[in-house]
């Protein structure tokens, strides 16, 4: 009964160590590009949307929300950031292919910003 005291002690000591290396070191380049990635994006909608360009305004708004989540879950270490950072991704790689086509000096910023982000989910997904 001793060891599987120890056992279960030593599991959750690592599951601690896990969820801080992951919220932390590596994990802070990510959260810092999708916050950054979230806030030129949710400009960059309202800037689309005034402009009538509704594809473009859509897949910006869906960027940040989704930017803002993987954030926060990587920040936080939950056990779905893994399958939030890849949803994030692919809203990202969306987001630049309607802001490219758009074009507008707000889009080439909120381009750069996803392909920034794209960058740093990747690298996260890669340590995971």
């Amino acid at each position: 009964m001793k060891y599987l005291k120890k056992f279960f002690e030593d599991l959750e000591e690592a599951q601690e160590e896990v969820a801080q290396a992951q919220s932390e070191g590596d994990m802070s380049a990510c959260v810092e590009a999708c916050k950054k990635c979230a806030e030129i994006c949710k400009r960059c909608a309202e800037e689309c949307a005034s402009n009538d360009n509704e594809e473009c305004a859509k897949n910006c708004t869906e960027c940040a929300l989704l930017c803002e989540l993987c954030a926060t879950a990587c920040d936080s270490g939950s056990t779905r950031m893994k399958d939030i950072c890849e949803l994030c991704l692919d809203c990202c790689k969306d987001c630049v292919e309607s802001c490219d086509d758009c074009g507008s000096e707000t889009c080439t910023e909120c381009s750069a910003a996803c392909n920034t982000c794209i960058e740093e989910c990747m690298k996260c997904l890669e340590d995971m």
